[in-house]
């Protein structure tokens, strides 16, 4: 199975979180407990967020984290180069190819590299911007299911 780093994934959320916030600060406290994610991890990513340029620091009563860059211009796959870097799905396409004990007999290398590079492509398509409005549509539907509906009278 293809999987994100779990501090990825959790990158994302955060980015697509602020992304939402409309360009006002946040505080670790306030991230936390808007995507639920313990508050030492928040504090963990927003420093690498921060050394990347993806988030601006303010200090002081006001201060926090406000996004750093466009989010219809940033992709998915982009900040997944920024946190994992450009690593293929396998070890046997890792610029360490010694890594895969099959490296020797395989032949699947090449298929991988081509799975990867159409991974990163789709994954090029999805901006923070687009998750902010998926979320926003699923906030919606989940609250509109919580409130009765009305009969229809025809």
């Amino acid at each position: 199975m293809i999987k994100l780093n779990k501090l990825t994934d959790y990158a994302i959320v955060i980015l697509t979180y602020l992304a939402g916030s409309k360009k006002q600060f946040c505080t670790v406290t306030k991230i936390s407990d808007a995507t639920q994610l313990p508050q030492p991890t928040v504090a963990k990513l927003m420093k690498q967020l921060s050394k990347l340029n993806l988030v601006s620091a303010s200090r002081g009563a006001y201060g926090g984290y406000q996004l750093n860059i466009e989010p219809s211009k940033m992709s998915i796959a982009d900040v997944i180069k920024k946190f994992e870097g450009s690593s293929p799905v396998t070890a046997c396409n890792s610029p360490n190819s010694q890594a895969c004990a099959l490296n020797q007999c395989c032949t699947l290398g090449p298929l991988w590299h081509k799975i990867h590079q159409e991974l990163m492509a789709v994954l090029k398509n999805y901006t923070i911007e687009s998750f902010v409005h998926h979320e926003e549509l699923s906030t919606f539907i989940l609250q509109s299911q919580k409130q009765p509906r009305e009969k229809f009278n025809a």
